[in-house]
């Protein structure tokens, strides 16, 4: 897909990536960083608490499900963090691409207080808000193939079919994943697919409206016709295109009655010490 991408959440500034000589670290599709929820100095404890935050992400080895939302700290200095796999990544790449995504976002996005990071499959965001179980009704970054359907109106009516099929399906998923996937025929040659999902621990009825949002958006605003396009934001996100871009979802284990507890870990905020913390770096 090429560049053509709209930023509408928090007033974010999005950042050209730094010129410097780095390591393979694999590029975001995008990312933002919030110039105006403030600022943080290294050694600071804030800054010792996102360290703290990131590296307990990565580390968790019990949430076996993609979804992670955690907090460090308290007061001015607490740190709030969701990371998200696409529902069809199996366990060691969702685990693989929030490593590159915790490396890479302190960064892009070195100081800081609120900041989001997209690759394909995967995506972090932090914050000193609460962003947990909230709710954005625009997409914050879309992109789109430089290739229209011939018969545009035709392809939307399908997509918007499938579409909203599948955003039932993933809102009533369960606080572990809302993730839906599905396939439709256009016409006897072109078939077209398609990628939904919420963060999980997000209300059904707002996971909904979410999607529908995104799915309007892209069809009636910024992407009429076009044959594939993909639309994110923090808390939920679609795609679709005339190939299958998507693998088979990772199954997951029944959920035990009474529902398992949201996949909510607090940490108490680290003693500050003379050691210098460390941060990621490419």
């Amino acid at each position: 897909m090429n560049s053509s991408k709209l930023h509408i959440f928090f007033c974010l500034t999005i950042l050209v990536l730094f010129a410097t000589p780095t390591t393979c670290q694999p590029e975001f599709t995008e990312y933002g960083c919030d110039n105006e929820d403030g600022n943080y100095t290294i050694n600071s404890q804030f800054s010792k608490n996102l360290h703290t935050l990131l590296t307990t992400i990565t580390s968790n080895t019990q949430i076996d499900y993609g979804f992670y939302n955690l907090s460090v700290g308290r007061n001015l200095d607490i740190v709030n963090a969701v990371a998200l796999c696409r529902g069809d990544i199996p366990t060691p790449d969702c685990t693989k691409c929030i490593r590159n995504a915790t490396i890479k976002i302190t960064t892009v996005c070195p100081n800081q207080q609120t900041a989001v990071g997209w690759y394909e499959t995967c995506m972090l965001w932090y914050s000193t808000q609460n962003i947990f179980k909230g709710e954005l009704s625009m997409p914050a970054y879309y992109d789109t193939t430089d290739h229209k359907a011939a018969n545009p109106e035709a392809y939307n009516h399908t997509v918007s079919t499938l579409m909203t099929r599948l955003a039932t399906e993933a809102a009533l998923g369960d606080s572990r994943r809302k993730f839906a996937t599905g396939e439709a025929n256009v016409s006897s040659t072109v078939r077209v697919y398609g990628l939904l999902q919420c963060i999980p621990d997000m209300e059904d009825f707002d996971c909904l409206n979410c999607l529908r949002d995104a799915i309007n958006y892209t069809l009636a605003d910024c992407c009429y016709g076009q044959i594939g396009v993909e639309a994110a934001g923090v808390t939920c996100g679609i795609r679709f295109d005339t190939h299958r871009f998507y693998k088979s979802a990772v199954v997951l284990p029944p959920l035990l009655s009474p529902a398992r507890p949201p996949p909510f870990l607090w940490l108490p905020q680290s003693t500050p010490s003379s050691t210098t913390s460390k941060r990621g770096t490419l």
